[in-house]
């Protein structure tokens, strides 16, 4: 079996209870000792401005794509470019969590969703791909899994057992052209040692617990 990036999306209509489902979930992730990070898409504009004569949006102005604000209480980045792909944003942005709980993406066809459904609204199942479970009263059997609202364990036992097939403890992830590139484990090995043996070799690295390569043409 390939591996699959741990990412999985909460998709549903508007107010089907996808954010208080999702900081549940993510409460009993991080109960089990995995650190989480959410992932939000919102249809809404306005929402990243820069105050008018700010250092920001000063270099917003000279064309700057890419700004970056380090404060003591964190950091926040500008990337003047829409990005849909929330792998591509996962991969590159949250590179120190176990697991990203996305709202929304729903159109994103390399994500695994879990769709809220709503008594009264059609499935988004019938529309949408890669949806692997269905939490609510469903009439019909679609062919996935379905669970209670209030099965806060049962939904985070699937995910889990969804994203982590394997429990691999070592990961090594290859994303070519932004798209992520799922290994079977006998070729993320044989990349990992070659990686490995060439690390191994250079002074500075002893004791390398993260590596990161990044190849530009």
């Amino acid at each position: 079996m390939r591996q699959k990036f741990p990412i999985i999306s909460f998709i549903g209509w508007h107010n089907s209870g996808k954010t208080t489902l999702i900081r549940a979930i993510a409460s009993e992730l991080k109960s089990r000792g995995l650190k989480v990070g959410v992932l939000k898409s919102s249809h809404h504009t306005g929402l990243i401005s820069h105050k008018p004569g700010s250092d920001t949006d000063l270099y917003s102005k000279d064309g700057i794509s890419h700004i970056g604000l380090v404060t003591p209480e964190g950091y926040m980045l500008y990337i003047a470019e829409h990005v849909k792909e929330p792998l591509w944003l996962a991969f590159n942005f949250f590179p120190d969590v176990d697991i990203i709980i996305c709202e929304g993406f729903k159109n994103s066809i390399y994500i695994p969703k879990i769709e809220i459904v709503l008594p009264d609204k059609e499935l988004l199942i019938d529309k949408v791909s890669n949806v692997v479970a269905l939490i609510g009263e469903v009439k019909e059997n679609r062919g996935v899994p379905v669970f209670d609202k209030k099965d806060i364990i049962g939904i985070t036992d699937f995910i889990v057992s969804y994203l982590f097939p394997h429990k691999d403890k070592e990961t090594l992830y290859l994303f070519v052209n932004g798209k992520f590139i799922p290994l079977k484990k006998y070729v993320r090995e044989s990349f990992k040692g070659v990686i490995e043996g060439f690390i191994n070799a250079l002074k500075g690295t002893k004791g390398a617990k993260v590596i990161d390569i990044k190849i530009k043409k």
